[in-house]
């Protein structure tokens, strides 16, 4: 991270120790906490302090600085062409520091409240940089605060927050970058790193403490993070090129992030509607990846996870405490989608189990469960094999039970669960288990408490077998 050539003078925060101390306590245990914002600048102050060095370029510099009010203060240092910064302060101990280098910068610092704080380092030309902090007082965290590093081309900065207990740290570098920022309410955090081409970034949080934490190295990434609650918090690190990943939060305690978004032409959407919900989405080394989690209600857990190429996954869960996890792992053409409606649901779609084995190949899962408590567990393979395989399974009752393993080629399987109660199992009650290639398997049970126990191992074979009345048993050995 670059300071200016003066470190601004060692500039203003933590000017007047009792607020200082206080803001750090309340800023210790979050994930960014470099405040750089410091303070043997007008230590002892009291009034109005104003500090204003210019070294005119080829336009001249225009800087305008107003203040009324107690305990305000003002560092001003902008060194080149075309820079026009305006300050105004009217409140009790308002800090603003600056530090303008470059060409056309236009810079405009509003605050209007209680100890809102600002610290600007900007090098590069064309920034339009924009900040208004206009508070009420917090109901327990900071109030306002927020530390902006730009360094580069043409990038736009603009900073809002209403009410109390906002601070926000953002650092830009690169070119063509747009950074949107509107915090309001109580207590907000919310923290952007950028590093590379034409980034766009717009968080926008309303309700109570909310925390949005972006991280974006590469090109042509745009992350629109939105949330409206209470406790919502969305966490996300995107490396690559062409990624692009939207967050909506309609809701209270929702919870939606990633371990890692990495690789190029990545799509990430997470819609989060209803209270705590938890969603994740993350992929590693992998291409023309679509990962997309919807949740509506309340207590739903959600994660799509991709290692490979090729892949779409797709979770989609309305109704209450429901569980789905897509993963993927080291294939590619693969697409899996998972959708969940009713109560209690749970569904698995694995590919591949073990992390060291190479494919999981042109594998088509889907998993619909409509009811109550339906549990549904697709494996392509344990032992590593995974080749062409195509499977659906549809359950529309009340605790229908579906395990299923498959490892092998060339593999269609469709099954399709109406009543309640029908199970598919294998012989001793574990999960159904097919080694084969070559097999078509498809089951239909439409009424209630059928069972299906069997097993598939050998070569070639098609196996059709329909179920229609109620405590239906049909036993299948293929080997």
């Amino acid at each position: 991270m670059k300071l200016t050539r003066t470190h601004l003078a060692s500039a203003l925060l933590i000017a007047f120790t009792v607020t200082s101390n206080v803001m750090a306590q309340e800023s210790i245990d979050t994930k960014q906490n470099n405040i750089a914002i410091e303070s043997d600048f007008m230590a002892t102050a009291e009034g109005n302090v104003i500090i204003i060095s210019q070294t005119a370029g080829a336009f001249g510099n225009d800087t305008l600085v107003f203040q009324e009010g107690e305990f305000n203060g003002t560092l001003i240092d902008v060194v080149g062409d075309a820079n026009y910064v305006v300050v105004e302060q009217i409140g009790e101990g308002n800090i603003a520091v600056g530090s303008v280098f470059g060409a056309e910068n236009d810079v405009y610092i509003m605050q209007d409240g209680i100890e809102a704080e600002t610290q600007l380092d900007i090098f590069g030309s064309m920034n339009d940089v924009t900040i208004v902090q206009v508070g009420g007082p917090a109901q327990f965290g900071f109030t306002n605060r927020t530390i902006n590093i730009i360094e580069g081309d043409a990038n736009s900065l603009d900073v809002f927050s209403g009410q109390g207990g906002n601070w926000t740290n953002n650092t830009v570098f690169g070119s063509g970058n747009d950074v949107e920022i509107t915090q309001e309410d109580e207590w907000q955090e919310s923290y952007v790193t950028i590093d590379g081409g034409d980034n766009s970034v717009e968080v926008e949080q309303s309700g109570f403490y909310g925390v949005a934490n972006v991280t974006v190295f590469g090109f042509d990434n745009d992350i629109t993070v939105e949330s409206d609650g209470e406790q919502n918090s969305v966490e996300f690190t995107v490396e690559g090129i062409d990624s692009s990943f939207d967050v909506d939060q309609n809701g209270d305690g929702n919870m939606a992030g990633s371990g890692i978004f990495e690789g190029f032409d990545n799509e990430g959407e997470i819609i989060q509607m209803g209270d705590s919900n938890e969603a994740t989405i993350e992929t590693l080394m992998g291409e023309f990846n679509e990962l997309t989690v919807s949740q509506i209600g309340s207590g739903n857990i959600g994660y799509a996870g991709v290692l490979g190429s090729f892949n779409t996954l797709e979770v989609t869960q309305v109704g209450d405490a429901n569980q789905a996890n897509a993963v993927n792992f080291n294939g590619f053409g693969n697409v899996v989608s998972i959708e969940q409606t009713g109560n209690g649901n749970l569904g698995l779609a694995q590919a591949v189990l073990e992390v060291d084995s190479l494919f999981a190949d042109v594998n088509a899962i889907s998993l619909t469960q409509m009811g109550n408590e339906n549990d549904g567990a697709i494996t392509l393979a344990s032992t590593g094999a995974a080749n062409g395989n195509e499977i659906s399974a549809s359950q529309v009752g009340d605790l229908n039970l579906l395990d299923l393993v498959v490892n092998g080629d060339g593999n269609s399987i469709d099954i399709l669960q109406v009543g309640t109660g029908n199970w598919i199992t294998a012989e001793d009650g574990s999960t159904f288990e097919m080694n084969a290639s070559f097999t078509s398997f498809s089951v239909e049970q439409l009424g209630n408490d059928n069972l299906i126990v069997g097993e598939i191992n050998g070569e070639g074979g098609s196996v059709l077998i329909s179920q229609i009345g109620d405590y239906n048993v049909a036993t299948v050995y293929q080997n």
